[in-house]
């Protein structure tokens, strides 16, 4: 393990933050939120920057916080709800969209029958052909009060985490795809998914793309709530766990 790897699990461990002061004032802060990504037999660490805020009198700062909180080439950093007026900021910081917009989806309408599945909520046992990663991984977000199911096909056992919200005016419930194993996912297991949220009388779910899905239908938002990156990983759409979205909601 190089020095900079170290000091970037140094900093997983004991940092969850940065904050700005002027004297004994508190100006500004940015939380940071580390998770371990397992991708194709490696990992590496991955930093999530959430509420990032400077006192407008500071605001001069601010890009100088987002300076020193990131200058660690071991991650990959994230930033998943970038407000609009800072977009222009986050770019000029070296960050690449890797999610341009939203896809809104009512999977009922998806006209698909879909691959037989059977439904294992997160507080019950989960299906034998699981991976102990992805248990792991289902039990910790129902514990943050995230909506999560399986979906059981003769080739595998697939979760999903939903976060639920109030969007479309604020009067409608939205579930947004916090974990899928691939965007694809959605489409295949539209029926399955659909009924299992309208029974929670959620019938809209929405996931970060750069286009439509196809064999889903629903309409894509360009432009809306962009996903960003910077560093040596790319994230994979579909995969916004244990970041500030199941943490604190959307």
């Amino acid at each position: 393990m190089d020095r900079l790897t170290r000091h970037a699990e140094d900093l997983a461990h004991s940092h969850v933050g940065y904050v700005l002061t002027a004297g004994e004032n508190l100006v500004g802060v940015l939380l940071m939120i580390f998770r371990r990504v397992s991708v194709n037999g490696g990992s590496h660490l991955r930093c999530n920057l959430s509420s990032w805020c400077v006192d407008e009198a500071y605001r001069s700062y601010g890009s100088l916080l987002v300076t020193m909180a990131t200058r660690d080439k071991a991650v990959t950093y994230i930033n998943i709800s970038p407000e609009r007026h800072t977009r222009r900021i986050v770019e000029a910081q070296g960050f690449t969209r890797y999610a341009d917009g939203l896809f809104l989806s009512v999977p009922l309408l998806s006209g698909r029958s879909g691959t037989p599945v059977a439904y294992v909520t997160g507080d019950t046992v989960a299906p034998a052909n699981a991976s102990a990663d992805d248990v792991a991984l289902v039990e910790a977000h129902a514990n943050l009060g995230c909506l999560t199911l399986w979906c059981v096909a003769p080739d595998g056992a697939y979760p999903f985490v939903f976060s639920v919200s109030r969007r479309l005016k604020r009067t409608v419930r939205v579930a947004h795809v916090v974990y899928c194993p691939d965007p694809v996912l959605v489409a295949r297991f539209s029926q399955g998914i659909g009924v299992f949220l309208a029974r929670r009388r959620i019938f809209f779910i929405s996931i970060d793309t750069n286009g439509s899905i196809a064999g889903l239908r629903g309409r894509y938002f360009k432009d809306r709530m962009p996903k960003y990156f910077r560093g040596d990983h790319k994230p994979r759409l579909g995969d916004l766990a244990y970041t500030e979205l199941p943490l604190f909601g959307a």
